[in-house]
């Protein structure tokens, strides 16, 4: 019965549960409040993960001196398929 009353407490009225547990000092009071500060901290840290973006950075060596200073090409904007035939990155530009 005791464990029921606490379990209502905990649902239903949170503030008398925490000074209930509060005032006996046991060692559930450590543990609510070390599982309490767990769970906030893993809160915390989903929603850093959500909002820090995330990306993988592949770097690959090249032997050629022209795939390494020129990484990008310019092409004129009405050809419309150098961008699918080219392995460099493609920038239109307009004439």
């Amino acid at each position: 019965m005791k464990v029921l009353n606490l379990a209502y407490l905990f649902i239903f009225n949170i503030k008398k549960f925490h000074l209930h547990v509060y005032t006996k000092k046991n060692y559930i009071f450590y543990m609510v409040f070390g599982f309490e500060i767990v769970f906030v901290l893993l809160v915390l840290y989903f929603l850093y993960s959500l909002i820090l973006p995330g990306t993988t950075i592949e770097i690959n060596p090249s032997n050629q001196a022209e795939n390494i200073i020129y990484n990008f090409r310019y092409y004129n904007t009405t050809d419309t398929t150098y961008p699918e035939n080219s392995r460099n990155l493609s920038i239109p530009f307009q004439t």
